[in-house]
């Protein structure tokens, strides 16, 4: 039967799907060119699209994998072998509230009522320690400085962590010492695992950290300064304390506070004050109360510590500027006109503010005085008697 079968079939197939004009009837000389030029593009049309095809899966799982190693706020990235944050608007403390392994340390800071030591404009270096890094602290002590009962203690082994600078896992490398901003030294090491170790004992765990006005580097154990650096700074400072009055002047000899003062205590807590500045010297009559001119006054408050070259550094946490006119202090408008005056004459008013500066502590016959070797607003030369 098969063989009876196939040219019947066959004539069939070669009928229906070679006769393509209207006549059904085809040149066997158009058959074959067909069939040449049908064997030699549709294969090559197969290829593109498949190429195609693999190139834009390429170019998809690409795209997929940068975009999942792309930062996000709260992401650390290394870039060329540093440790980069990608929160540049974050401060320091912003950064320290935001992360998960810090948090024992936000709440100490909050303790010590002190935030602008992370909040500065200033570039700092922060050597931050982790809530691992107080697993190693004496329960004890730390209840105790949760509890807010040895704030001074506190605050100064807080400042222990901070330097002045910015300074890299790089410079760490380079460096063998760096200065606390109380001046107290901080040892720099390493070991075999080519970690940074500080005081031969706490090992920088993440460096560089960058945000907005500080590079951070994450350590693994809390840094305390050692009992003859606090005895050291103590002794310095005591020198210098007591209660003193006399006269400061701002800017020149002819702006003269009439009255000044300056209480310094041991543990390196002060008030500073400066009163009846005449704002006579303005010779701007929008500022006359009555006729009169006001007088300025001036009161901060802060701490004083200890720098390696005998000099003090005077943190401000707060400075309050009042005026007033014949005993009365000016309203907001009065006060406002003032400050306006002042600012014209490139004397800015930081009130309410936080205010760092360096002097420098000379004992005089009887008294102190006090020279400013920084440039901040408001600096006062003081020449004072102790009371």
């Amino acid at each position: 039967m098969l063989d009876n079968q196939s040219p019947q079939n066959s004539e069939n197939f070669n009928s229906q799907n070679l006769n393509t004009n209207p006549n059904n009837t085809q040149n066997p000389t158009q058959v074959q060119e067909q069939s040449v030029k049908t064997a030699k593009t549709s294969p090559s049309w197969i290829y593109l699209a498949s190429g195609l095809i693999v190139v834009v899966l390429i170019g998809l799982i690409g795209f997929s994998i940068w975009q999942s190693n792309q930062p996000t706020n709260s992401e650390v990235t290394v870039n060329n072998g540093e440790i980069i944050d990608s929160v540049p608007e974050q401060t320091a403390l912003d950064w320290i509230n935001s992360q998960d392994n810090t948090q024992t340390l936000k709440e100490l800071v909050l303790v010590a009522n002190n935030p602008d030591l992370f909040t500065s404009d200033e570039v700092r270096t922060i050597f931050v320690p982790t809530d691992e890094a107080f697993d190693k602290f004496p329960q004890g002590q730390l209840d105790t400085y949760l509890n807010g009962e040895e704030n001074e203690e506190l605050l100064q082994n807080i400042r222990y962590h901070i330097v002045e600078g910015s300074f890299s896992g790089q410079d760490l490398v380079e460096n063998r010492t760096l200065e606390s901003i109380d001046g107290l030294e901080l040892k720099l090491s390493g070991n075999s695992q080519g970690q940074i170790i500080i005081n031969d004992y706490a090992i920088v765990t993440t460096e560089n950290i960058r945000v907005k006005n500080a590079i951070i580097h994450l350590v693994d154990s809390v840094l305390l300064p050692t009992e003859a650096q606090v005895n050291s700074e103590s002794e310095v400072i005591s020198v210098y304390t007591g209660l003193y009055n006399g006269t400061a002047t701002i800017s020149n000899p002819s702006l003269v506070f009439q009255t000044a003062s300056f209480n310094l205590s041991p543990n390196g807590n002060m008030i500073l004050s400066a009163s009846d500045l005449s704002l006579q010297f303005l010779n701007e009559t929008s500022v006359l109360v009555n006729n009169q001119y006001p007088s300025m006054n001036i009161l901060g408050e802060g701490t004083a510590s200890l720098n390696a070259d005998g000099t003090l550094t005077l943190t401000f946490t707060n400075v309050g500027v009042t005026f007033e006119a014949n005993g009365t202090p000016l309203n907001n408008e009065q006060s406002n006109r003032a400050v306006t005056a002042l600012s014209n004459r490139g004397i800015v008013i930081p009130s309410g503010q936080g205010l760092v500066t360096t002097v420098q502590p000379t004992l005089i016959e009887g008294g102190l005085r006090i020279q400013n070797i920084a440039d901040q607003p408001l600096l006062l030369n003081m020449e004072l008697q102790k009371v």
